[in-house]
């Protein structure tokens, strides 16, 4: 039986924005030399493509991560969390 978590509970929404700062504190230190070779207010689209196929976890870090970077930021994400990806 597969089951879910709901990542929407505060508890958990909590934890996920917590541990992203305490990352992006570590990884950014003096600065953050990737952003500063994007151009401000320059609109830019990412996709992650998988060489093998995978189930797909962390979904909810991922976009705390990125919103704390900017919080418009907008996800479509094609397989659900625990969903199971192909390459």
């Amino acid at each position: 039986m597969h089951s879910a978590f709901d990542f929407s509970a505060p508890a958990l929404a909590e934890l996920a924005r917590a541990d992203v700062a305490r990352a992006l504190a570590e990884d950014v230190g003096d600065g953050d030399l990737t952003a500063a070779l994007v151009p401000q207010g320059r609109r830019a689209r990412a996709r992650v493509l998988a060489r093998e196929s995978a189930v797909i976890c962390g979904a909810p870090w991922v976009e705390a991560a990125l919103r704390q970077v900017d919080p418009g930021l907008q996800f479509r994400w094609l397989v659900p969390e625990g969903g199971r990806s192909t390459a």
